[in-house]
């Protein structure tokens, strides 16, 4: 049986997903730690909730913008890389 070669794009395109989706449950984990730290101070209703949601939608949006920004400045998929490791 032949398979046909992998692709770097392939690959490359890969990584992003999964890299999307680790980075994503992450964030969803600090999004709960961050709701136990402030339950004995806040309680937790729904606004606290919804501030807490709100507050991580927003750090979300600007770092898609910035990230969606340099990506339009910088095609090619070489800067990513080091940027993702500083992270």
């Amino acid at each position: 049986m032949n398979r046909p070669p992998i692709s770097n794009g392939a690959i490359f395109t890969a990584a992003i997903y999964v890299n999307a989706f680790i980075t994503g449950a992450v964030v969803m984990g600090f999004e709960i730690l961050a709701s136990r730290y402030l339950f004995p101070y806040f309680g937790g209703s729904v606004a606290t909730w919804g501030a807490l949601i709100a507050t991580v939608l927003t750090a979300l949006m600007v770092g898609y913008f910035i990230g969606g920004s340099l990506a339009d400045r910088f095609p090619t998929p070489k800067p990513l890389g080091p940027r993702l490791r500083a992270n």
